[in-house]
């Protein structure tokens, strides 16, 4: 699970963009305020076919939780969106930070499943993985540096609960993400605390969820070109 500052000690509800989500509790004093939600499932995968690319199901799906602090529409091809508003809403997530929520083998969790971290479970049993990266809080004019920057503690366990486990694009995934953060043995001088995210996020399509998470011009998980013709 990949830690860094998060949250604000306050309620924050995601009431614009797509989806909604709200977070209780704290981890120091950064915020995280999330405007975003969805989700999208990854089932699919190239394969080549007798010289052809063909689009096959995955054996084990992945499901993506997406909240961010920009509002957008996520179903919207952003490849075809000017690149100023691009900018806009790279730098509006930054401000107001995001989190990423992703389920490993998705295809064999059930509604009412509980998945951890430390993980539980073996083989091809549901995996949870988790990113929390809080906005930026704005400095004044004569801000200076602390003696020590501030630290999370190392010791991390979190659940996730889902009550509605959609599994095609129209339905929706919902449930509660819980977070705990605390100094490992020896450890001193260190932040904790619990977060609680509650969400609901509707699926969108899996392929404009790929094109959309492409940070390249042109991308073969999203589009796939023509092979180069050898005229000779």
């Amino acid at each position: 699970m990949r830690t860094e500052w998060l949250l604000a000690p306050l309620l924050l509800t995601a009431c614009g963009g797509t989806g909604s989500a709200s977070v209780t509790g704290n981890f120091g004093a950064l915020g995280l305020q999330l405007n975003t939600v969805f989700a999208w499932i990854d089932a699919t995968e190239q394969k080549m076919d007798n010289g052809k690319l063909v689009f096959a199901p995955r054996d084990k799906t992945r499901l993506n939780i997406v909240l961010s602090g920009a509002k957008y529409d996520p179903s919207r091809d952003q490849r075809f969106v000017p690149v100023s508003e691009l900018v806009e809403l790279g730098r509006e997530a930054q401000r107001k930070g995001s989190a990423t929520i992703a389920v490993r083998n998705y295809h064999v969790f059930t509604a009412g499943g509980q998945l951890a971290i430390p993980a539980t479970g073996d083989g091809d049993a549901p995996r949870l993985d988790v990113t929390l990266v809080p906005g930026l809080t704005e400095l004044s004019a004569d801000a200076t540096y602390p003696a020590n920057a501030p630290r999370l503690g190392s010791k991390v366990t979190a659940t996730l609960t889902l009550t509605e486990a959609g599994r095609a694009a129209g339905e929706a995934v919902a449930g509660k993400l819980d977070v705990t953060v605390a100094a490992a043995d020896g450890e001193t001088d260190v932040v904790g605390g619990n977060v609680i995210i509650d969400l609901d996020a509707p699926l969108i399509s899996e392929r404009v969820a790929e094109c959309n998470n492409s940070n390249q011009l042109t991308d073969q998980e999203c589009e796939p070109g023509f092979g180069v013709v050898d005229g000779d």
